[in-house]
């Protein structure tokens, strides 16, 4: 941060009094922050090395403003917004890459633009969601929008037959692998409330081992993932938090097109964790692989005070994680996703829950209503699944109580029901959705 990077807040004459700093487009990082007309600019001072957050603070970020880049969150600080309009955007995208003299064709029909130093881009939002980018590991590209990333080079390439993508499009976001708000071990007191963050190829907001007393509120997550997890596994997740961890509160948010999960709390954690007091509440989640996902190891670890209730989780399996995927399994997609993985759980309940629509399956969870208490308690969710073209769709993927993976299927409504009561004590609803109710052809009978 200019004039005060790496010094520390006594140094300007600061006490340990609780301060709320402001981040405003028209701001100026050299500035104190602590009043709207002394805003900062970016999110440069908020990192941790500049010592200039403390316990108690609060970071307010200026509605209508967009903020690009990343940053470390800082133990019992709020970020939150101020102002009027649309919520601020937070993009992980270093800038607007749609300027025509940033890309050059190298061949027909191939562009490419110098990205030295960008970690591995792994998707590509064109005019904020009109389309996305096929990620390839090859290097030979033949359709419109697929792309590599050279990170060793420092090159992108773009396969676009309609012209120079800087001039085609009026905005070119590139999602690269870096996290955009991201607690480390033990980051703790966090709120995070009324912010849009999106355009990050790793995960949104993201917790580590020991994370405690984290609130995520009003916030909209989205665009986030397809990076390299390793040489042929893509990841990224709009929220998450894994191993140890209790006191989590995710609500009200809106969370869409992320690459795996939507909202996830996990872990392989050898020795086991325990993941305590886990609140989704009035969520709305769409177009991720995994709308939720949740697991942790089975041995010496479990899942206790846990609730996932009033979410409506929608089109799990219809967003650009799940048709450009390489390295995973898309069979397991799923509105709720445990990899159907038995697991010690203590008063996990999900309950009163819209689940509309998968492209795969419902539901992949393990042991639902176990009188051992190896999965989660299901009742009163509602449930609606598209026909397939043929009359049988997918329902669920589960595992039984005595251990042996259940997949279930149904040609109709009532089969539909059926396989629903198999895991939900009481479900609310449960719809069969054919081509009719969206005006198409006539309503299998």
């Amino acid at each position: 941060m200019p004039g005060m990077t790496g010094r520390k807040r006594s140094e300007y004459g600061l006490n340990d009094k609780r301060r709320t700093y402001y981040i405003s487009p028209a701001g100026d990082d050299s500035a104190d922050g602590l009043s709207p007309e002394r805003a900062w600019k970016s999110l440069a001072p908020l990192h941790p090395e500049t010592g200039c957050l403390q316990a108690g603070d609060t970071v307010r970020f200026e509605r209508g403003g967009v903020y690009r880049g990343c940053t470390r969150l800082v133990s019992g600080v709020r970020y939150a917004d101020y102002g009027v309009g649309a919520l601020p955007q937070i993009y992980g995208s270093r800038r607007n890459y749609a300027a025509a003299e940033l890309w050059e064709e190298i061949s027909k029909n191939l562009w490419q633009i110098r990205l030295d130093g960008l970690p591995d881009v792994g998707n590509i939002v064109f005019d904020h969601g009109r389309a996305f980018g096929m990620k390839r590991l090859t290097a030979t590209l033949q359709d419109d929008l697929e792309f590599t990333h050279d990170t060793a080079a420092g090159v992108l390439t773009l396969c676009l037959r309609a012209g120079n993508p800087g001039a085609v499009f009026s905005d070119i976001e590139l999602c690269s692998n870096e996290t955009i708000l991201r607690g480390q071990a033990h980051t703790t007191d966090v709120q995070i409330e009324n912010l849009c963050i999106r355009y990050g190829g790793a995960h949104g907001i993201a917790f580590s081992n020991g994370a405690e007393n984290i609130t995520v509120r009003g916030c909209e997550i989205g665009y986030i993932g397809g990076s390299m997890l390793d040489e042929t596994v893509r990841y990224g997740n709009g929220f998450e938090v894994v191993d140890n961890c209790r006191h989590i509160l995710v609500e009200n948010n809106y969370v869409y097109q992320c690459y795996d999960a939507g909202l996830t709390h996990q872990s392989s954690y050898p020795p086991g964790c325990v993941q305590r007091d886990i609140v989704f509440r009035r969520n709305h989640v769409e177009t991720c692989n995994y709308n939720i996902e949740y697991y942790v190891s089975s041995e010496n670890g479990w899942i206790e005070d846990t609730v996932y209730e009033e979410n409506y989780l929608q089109n799990a399996g219809y967003g650009f994680g799940s048709v450009n995927r390489i390295g995973s399994n898309p069979g397991m997609l799923a509105h709720i996703c445990c990899y159907v993985r038995r697991m010690p759980c203590r008063n996990f309940v999900i309950r009163n829950n819209i689940f509309d629509s998968s492209l795969g399956n419902l539901l992949t969870v393990g042991t639902p209503n176990d009188a051992e208490g190896l999965g989660p308690v299901m009742t009163g969710n509602a449930y609606i699944q598209n026909a397939r073209e043929g009359g049988t769709s997918v329902a669920l993927l589960y595992d039984s109580h005595t251990g042996q993976r259940v997949a279930l299927s149904a040609a109709t409504e009532t089969e539909l029901v059926a396989a629903i009561r198999r895991v939900d004590t009481s479900p609310r609803y449960v719809h069969m959705r054919y081509e009719t109710d969206f005006g198409g052809a006539e309503e299998s009978p």
